[in-house]
């Protein structure tokens, strides 16, 4: 669904891949660039309109007193904010900049919306103080460069304006492509920097998503292809300061998902890339010399399940390792190989479950050992595990080591070794019942993206310590209304708290306290000791989705912050430039020197735009930053808290019953008309970050999570508005993850987006069984009256466009201003609608209908005449399913009975209604007869209906519907059948009949009608 007012989006519209040719289509220079010099140099932070809560001019000036000014740049500029020169002798700069209003999602107050502004002023570096003298239209002020140390800000005007140091930004990529995904390694004076190029289809048929004054009849543009992925290299020499290449690792029409880089002992820069070739994404590797010299391919991966995310070190003898996620034995597992001379070994199998394993991590120590790390789902929640591996002519492996293994959320740990080999672990933390039971009538779980922090570790021997002084307690709290306010301190309401739905206000959605919002560390040590953390933030509270200056939106701002620990205390954190962007960025960090990072990091220029403005192509463009970031720091030995070793704790009972549900809703096999069915349990309505209102959805990454463990699904509907705003780069990626997780007989993603038109047209989501087509655009909204004969057009023309690639649609909160009045259907392209949405309400439209909207508490708006009873009234033939959207977890199923488990067969389950909607692990088999849930049939004589329920508790209530009105009532035990038989029924009669049941636990399911004509 759409929370905000519909709003014109200026962009342009992404393009499709050539899979199995792998054609050249759009061919990027493979000449080097010229080089990049690195200046010697300091950089700070200067902020205005901190705690503004209106409009403000904020114009003004910088001079430096004993150092040269070489560049100023806008942090947060919009509309007409701008930077000049104003004199070239004396090295001032002068700029235009208001603090103003900024776009963000539905649910912030005006003051939320009010963000500070502020510019990055770069000067040479200095050995003696330098003194900036600013003048404002607000006030003036004066600061030194040594007035404050990183991690730490100097407040000015009574708090209105701060500066802080923060690393020194170098832009090293500047295409009109997205750059992404950097990996870091260095040996001696190199360093390397592998990245993933993504290019652009033709920008001559791209469409605006909004606007559109025509209905199309010609769709084929929307599946036009894209120039692909490619991956590079770059070189940077320590000594000379220079940044060389890019050096190009594979062609230019890979689909790639993430990169990796090593330095082995002969100085051969290794680079692992995931790659699909011939549907599946194995790894591969190639090195390089400093001038870009390539070795051949080689490919470490054979095995038919897919493998992604690599990670790679290099052990003190010089041999490079490389670690990834890949699926094996029906399973998610984390694997590894070691470089044999020009080649690696065979794979090894690190993680030990039979439950998924995500997010490897990797770390070399001193003394020859290498540390793999990763999370596992096995005992019902995540859980931190680490082994320590070695070659002895084949890979050895200790015992796994658990790190953290509560049953709270505990998952993507990063690794770092110290000089004294002690091993650091980083990894994020949220409450238990991850992705478990929240939504509007359900908070017994915590949903995705609540309550995130980051907790650290060291690991001595296999005894485990935490630092005196928690990283937690100076990492920001819940976020404020502007991200350079104070946060706010914990401690923090205990989640999952199912009193939170006794909360809810009517009309409103189950509220979500106010908590953290750390996420994704990154760990480095350098030679002194200090340990680094660097990890992302939001831009505040009201999470603004896009800027003035790029008109986009793509999904909530965050931002990377460092923290560092010197041994008797953490400090920080500090904010980084240029870091603005998605969630789920993963900067790498080197350790150059004592006291001296760089990192490597990808920024979207929705706070920082180009000189030139960001190109308006996609409305943001990602390219790659150098961070070099000096630390001013007093090291000394850590100061550290034996906690010994971690017993990992006993599962919660919930998980093993959740299992036993879920076997068997998957071994349960009917037969029907001599067809053997398979139940297929799914989700057909999420969003992630890339949402423009996703604030609290969490990453991508995350929603495959949810869908492959904490939900257990068979099928997948994935993710966002429009592909992500329909931005050509977003839609990219999340179709290149539903192919990446694509889990033989486990999960099936589908092609899916959600397309968003107010009442009376409605909301919908759309779903296709093949990769590559984009998002329609928008014809005006139609009036409400009169109806236009033949219905909505846009929504004719979105029939049309559904029929031509073969998808189907399905309305959603179908009885609120998102929903419709029914002025459009057409079976074939839109087969059922969604009955119940966990974030919001039930829209069947009885009397006795549970958890369902009223006029007096209904979720986004009351609409009578979008209750789906008004529809079968009208001989609509819907079946039924019911989904998540925003934030909801684990309480709305799409169930759908397959013949197989392949993407076309559940399209054609769904296309004959085959489907079901559920809040649990409900198993529903409605048949008349050879027919079954869904069919539309003429019987002779009066039908009779054979009910089976499979149910996670008895039931309380279980009803067979006729043509709106209830005609047989029974309960029973958790295993119910029985059978009803429409004695009434007389030759002639045409009607619908449907099964609704709640158990004595509250939980529900919804059976797909079928239409019986007598005869």
């Amino acid at each position: 669904m759409r929370r905000g007012p519909a709003r014109i989006l200026l962009i342009a519209l992404g393009a499709l891949a050539i899979f199995g040719g792998r054609r050249f289509l759009y061919p990027q220079a493979s000449t080097p660039a010229a080089p990049i010099t690195s200046a010697n140099a300091e950089s700070f932070l200067l902020i205005v309109g901190v705690g503004d809560k209106a409009a403000a001019n904020w114009d003004g000036s910088i001079t430096a007193t004993g150092g040269t000014i070489l560049s100023l740049t806008g942090w947060r500029f919009e509309d007409t904010d701008s930077v000049a020169r104003s004199d070239a002798t004396a090295g001032a700069f002068s700029w235009k900049m208001a603090v103003r209003m900024a776009g963000a999602g539905s649910g912030d107050s005006d003051d939320a919306l009010f963000q500070e502004n502020g510019v990055i002023v770069t000067i040479a570096q200095s050995g003696t103080p330098v003194t900036f003298d600013v003048k404002t239209t607000q006030g003036n002020f004066s600061f030194t460069s040594q007035d404050v140390s990183f991690g730490a800000r100097k407040p000015l005007m009574s708090g209105r304006a701060l500066v802080m140091p923060t690393a020194i930004p170098l832009q090293l990529t500047s295409s009109d492509e997205e750059e992404d995904f950097p990996a870091l390694a260095q040996s001696g004076d190199d360093v390397y920097l592998a990245y993933t190029r993504f290019v652009h289809g033709d920008r001559t048929k791209a469409m605006g998503i909004d606007g559109l004054k025509t209905a199309l009849t010609d769709f084929s543009f929307l599946s036009r292809p894209t120039g692909m992925d490619q991956i590079l290299l770059l070189h940077y020499s320590k000594a000379q300061r220079v940044w060389t290449g890019p050096f190009a690792v594979t062609s230019p029409t890979e689909d790639a998902m993430r990169d990796a880089v090593a330095v082995d002992g002969q100085g051969r820069a290794w680079v692992f890339y995931s790659t699909q070739r011939n549907g599946n994404f194995d790894i591969y590797a190639r090195n390089s010399l400093a001038d870009g010299t390539m070795s051949p391919e080689i490919r470490l991966t054979s095995d038919a399940g897919t493998d992604v995310f690599p990670v790679a070190a290099t052990d003190a003898t010089g041999r490079v390792w490389v670690a990834w996620q890949g699926y094996r034995n029906n399973n998610l597992e984390i694997l590894a190989a070691a470089q044999t001379g020009d080649t690696f070994t065979s794979e090894t199998v690190v993680s030990t479950s039979p439950a998924s394993d995500w997010d490897a991590a990797i770390a070399a120590a001193p003394n020859g050992e290498v540390a793999i790390s990763w999370d596992t789902y096995d005992k019902g929640d995540y859980d931190v595990y680490l082994r320590r591996v070695r070659f002895t002519g084949q890979i050895g492996m200790d015992d796994p080591i658990p790190i953290a293994a509560t049953l709270n959320f505990e998952a993507r740990s990063s690794l770092a070794y110290d000089g004294q080999n002690r091993l650091w672990i980083a990894y994020e933390v949220s409450g238990p019942k991850w992705g478990k039971d929240f939504g509007a009538y359900d908070t017994t779980g915590i949903a995705i993206y609540q309550n995130h922090t980051i907790q650290v570790r060291c690991l001595m021997g296999n005894d485990l310590y935490t630092t005196t002084e928690d990283v937690a307690d100076v990492l920001p709290g819940a976020p404020a209304t502007q991200l350079f306010l104070p946060t706010k301190p914990g401690p923090f309401p205990a989640q999952p708290d199912p009193t939170l739905v006794q909360k809810r206000q009517p009309n409103g959605v189950a509220p979500v306290p106010a908590a953290p919002t750390n996420a994704f560390p990154r760990l480095a040590t350098d030679p002194d000791g200090t340990v680094y953390l660097a990890f992302r933030q939001l831009t505040g509270s009201a999470a603004i989705s896009d800027s003035s200056s790029t008109g986009q939106a793509i999904g909530a701002i965050w931002i990377g912050s460092v923290v560092y620990y010197d041994g008797a205390q953490w400090h920080g954190p500090g904010v980084l430039p240029n870091s603005d962007g998605l969630g789920d960025t993963r900067p790498p960090i080197l350790a150059l020197d004592s006291g001296r990072l760089l990192i490597g990091q990808v920024s979207d220029h929705r706070l920082a735009p180009l000189p030139n403005g960001t190109p308006q192509v996609d409305s943001a463009n990602s390219d790659i930053y150098a961070l070099e970031l000096p630390v001013a720091r007093q090291q000394q030995s850590p100061q550290l808290q034996k906690l010994g070793q971690v017993t990992p704790d006993v599962p919660d009972p919930a998980a093993a019953a959740e299992a036993a549900a879920d076997a068997l809703s998957r071994s349960y096999r009917p037969t029907v008309n001599g067809q053997q069915l398979q139940l297929l349990r799914g989700d057909f309505h999420r969003h992630t970050e890339l949402s423009f209102d996703g604030k609290g959805d969490g990453p991508l990454v995350d929603a495959y999570r949810y869908a492959i463990d904490a939900a257990s699904l068979g099928w997948f509907g994935c993710c966002d508005h429009d592909d992500g705003g329909a931005r050509e780069y977003s839609w990219w990626m999340t179709q290149k993850f539903n192919d990446a997780y694509t889990l033989p007989s486990k999960m099936l993603p589908m092609y899916y987006y959600e397309r968003s038109v107010a009442y009376p047209e409605g909301h919908r989501n759309v779903l296709f069984a093949t990769r590559g087509i984009r998002p329609l655009p928008r014809l005006p909204l139609s009036a409400y009256s009169p109806v236009p004969a033949g219905g909505a057009p846009d929504t004719n023309m979105l029939y049309a466009y559904l029929r031509f690639f073969g998808g189907i649609s399905a309305p959603h909160t179908t009885a609120t201003d998102q929903g419709t009045d029914w002025r459009n259907n057409a079976p074939d392209v839109e087969p059922f609608v969604e009955i119940y949405q966990g974030a919001r309400q039930d829209y069947e439209g009885l009397v006795d209908s549970p958890r369902a909207n009223t006029p007096l508490d209904s979720i986004s708006g009351w609409e009578f005449s979008g209750y789906i009873t008004g529809a079968l009234a009208r001989g609509y033939p819907l079946g039924f399913e019911a989904s998540s959207d925003h934030i909801s977890t684990h309480i709305a199923f799409a169930n759908v009975w397959v013949t197989a488990p392949t993407r076309a067969a559940v399209l054609d389950a769904m296309k004959k209604r085959h489907i079901y909607g559920s809040t649990d692990y409900i198993v529903a088999d409605f048949r008349c007869g050879t027919h079954f849930m869904g069919d539309a049939f003429t019987n002779t004589g009066a039908p009779v209906f054979t009910v089976k329920l499979f149910g996670t508790a008895p039931f309380q209530s279980v009803v067979v519907v006729k043509d709106g009105k209830v005609v047989y009532s029974t309960s029973g035990d958790r295993v119910l059948s029985f059978t009803y038989a429409d004695t009434a029924a007389k030759s002639g009669d045409k009607s619908y009949y449907y099964v609704r049941g709640a158990q004595t636990d509250g939980q529900i399911v919804w059976v797909s009608p079928m239409w019986v004509t007598v005869q």
